[in-house]
């Protein structure tokens, strides 16, 4: 997962293993782990709320098409 999708694989795992519980701060203080753990990559609380409402993300692996 951490190759393909650019690492965008990752992104999603660590989304569904936060929602199943498993990257929580809880599961952080189960497993004697300290504040970042083995989960870099897991949600973390931000320092201000987002101000986004839309997001366009446009994944082109190896660039562009040349056929366009």
């Amino acid at each position: 997962l951490a190759r393909a999708g650019a690492g965008f694989g990752v992104v999603g795992l660590s989304g569904l293993l936060h929602s199943e519980g498993l990257l929580g701060p809880e599961a952080r203080a189960a497993s004697g782990l300290g504040r970042r753990g083995l989960a870099p990559l897991a949600p973390q609380q931000t320092h201000f709320p987002g101000r986004a409402r839309q997001v366009i993300w446009i994944f082109v692996n190896g660039g562009p098409s040349q056929v366009d």
